[in-house]
């Protein structure tokens, strides 16, 4: 049968000395397909994650001081409690970076105009702060644990119940602003349209 011009050979394998079928060598026309575009699979660019991955942190981070809370509510389960809290934030805190990073690689390609130019940026400073709240929240949390491994002792009832005070308000202020950062991101999406139209970038 004879091959029609243009078309890729197409090669029965070959047996070598052991009687082993061994495939033959990829063509230049092979390699040529398999980096057509129109082959390539489907995986989104780094860039289209940030919508993705946004509302794990938002509920992690939303739901860990309600759980600290209940902890603080409940003395005989509070141990446990408050390590799947301290659990929550963590992850929460860690997907909260992946957000900023992946969120910083989604600004440089969106469609920019003033308005979405100024929601980008009070966008990023929400988020920053965001984190760094929740960064503070892990560390005092983790220092405190630290301390009670190493002093074998409890802090003074009156002192441990204002601290953990202290650290439910810093909670609720960070939920606020995790709140706000949520708000202005869906606010960029669909009222400002964040990749509309910029055809000369792929948009």
């Amino acid at each position: 049968m004879r091959r029609r011009p243009g078309s890729p050979q197409i090669r029965m394998a070959e047996t070598g000395p052991s009687g082993l079928a061994f495939a033959p060598a990829v063509g230049a026309s092979s390699w040529q397909m398999l980096s057509d575009p129109c082959l390539e699979p489907a995986v989104p660019p780094f860039n289209h994650v940030h919508p993705a991955i946004v509302h794990f942190p938002i509920a992690l981070l939303a739901t860990a001081p309600l759980i600290f809370l209940l902890g603080g509510l409940w003395p005989a389960q509070r141990r446990g409690i408050h390590a799947v809290a301290l659990l929550l934030l963590l992850l929460g805190l860690l997907g909260g970076l992946l957000a900023l990073a992946t969120g910083d690689a989604a600004e440089k390609l969106a469609h920019r105009t003033p308005e979405l130019r100024a929601a980008l940026n009070h966008h990023e400073f929400l988020a920053q702060w965001t984190v760094s709240i929740f960064g503070v929240l892990a560390a005092s949390w983790l220092i405190y644990l630290g301390f009670l491994r190493f002093s074998h002792r409890e802090l003074p009832q009156g002192l441990g119940r204002l601290l953990f005070l202290l650290w439910l308000l810093l909670s609720a202020s960070g939920v606020v602003t995790l709140v706000l950062t949520g708000h202005e991101g869906a606010r960029m999406v669909h009222e400002l349209h964040t990749h509309a139209g910029d055809t000369q970038n792929g948009w």
